[in-house]
């Protein structure tokens, strides 16, 4: 019986870890509701990111909350998304269009 409760006590935080780890899944679209390819989705502070598919879809694998997404694409606003929990349901995360800013651009004629 003790050794039952001492390996319970052991394995018991292992277990609790795995779980609190989930995939992050949502689609990036633009204002009109289009999905955005190529949008850069990161989770902060950890750096991991992902790029979405055509139809501006990502899965973003074993994030564990809290979590802030980062979501950027050229020519579109940064949108940053606290989750303090995972959701159940995939993220719509609509980017705004923004300035396009370069710092040094060259024209040769």
């Amino acid at each position: 019986m003790r050794s039952r409760l001492f390996l319970y006590l052991l394995l018991a935080p292992i277990f609790t870890l795995q779980a609190q780890e989930a995939d992050v899944r949502g689609r990036v679209v633009d204002r009109d509701g289009r999905g955005l390819a190529e949008a850069r989705v990161e989770a902060l502070p950890e750096g991991r990111a992902v790029s979405t598919d055509e139809n501006g879809e990502f899965v973003l694998e074993d994030v564990e909350p809290p979590v802030t997404l980062a979501i950027s694409h050229f020519g579109h606003r940064q949108e940053l998304v606290d989750l303090p929990a995972l959701p159940a349901e995939p993220l719509v995360v609509t980017l705004e269009p923004g300035p396009i800013v370069r710092e040094q651009m060259m024209v040769y004629a």
